[in-house]
Order: structure tokens, then C-alpha cells, then sequence
């Protein structure tokens, strides 16, 4: 994975997610994690419903028509409120 998303060498590919549909406000995931939504609060028992998790894949030029697999782990923690 190619975490400044430049995606320049052979079989480099980056990813971008956000709580939204909107690519612009996306932020590149790096495999220490990445934060999409900052200064929001606990919600009640009833929860926050979203709609759109939005996940976007940059793949280099050179990236061979293949099968590829690994693992994506999305997760839910308590940032008190950053």
C-alpha cells in the first residue's frame, strides 16, 4: 500500500475513505489507521445512523489484471470527542 497515494511504481495502490460520498474530503489510509470524522459526540443507545462509507481505490499504471486478497478492518473507538 502506497500511503502518500502517489501510486508510482508497479503494482502500487493507495485508498482514500470518508463518512461521506464526497472524494474531495477524503483522507489517504495508512496502515497505522486513519481518522474520518473528528469533534463528534457519544451517541445515545439509539446510535447515528449513516448511510455512505465511502472507500476509494487509486491503483498505479503499471497494476496487472489479477486476483488479489487481503484484508480491510474498519473500526469504531471512542476518540473523546478528537
Amino acid at each position: 500500500m502506497d500511503e502518500d497515494g502517489s501510486c508510482s511504481d508497479a503494482n502500487q495502490f493507495s485508498l482514500m475513505a470518508y463518512p461521506t460520498d464526497t472524494m474531495g474530503s477524503a483522507v489517504l489510509v495508512t496502515e497505522a489507521g486513519t481518522t474520518t470524522a473528528t469533534g463528534l459526540t457519544q451517541t445515545d443507545e439509539a446510535g447515528n445512523h449513516v448511510d455512505t462509507n465511502a472507500l476509494y481505490l487509486k491503483l498505479a499504471t503499471a497494476f496487472p489484471s489479477a486476483t488479489y486478497t487481503g484484508t480491510i478492518t474498519y473500526a469504531i473507538v471512542e476518540g473523546a470527542g478528537t
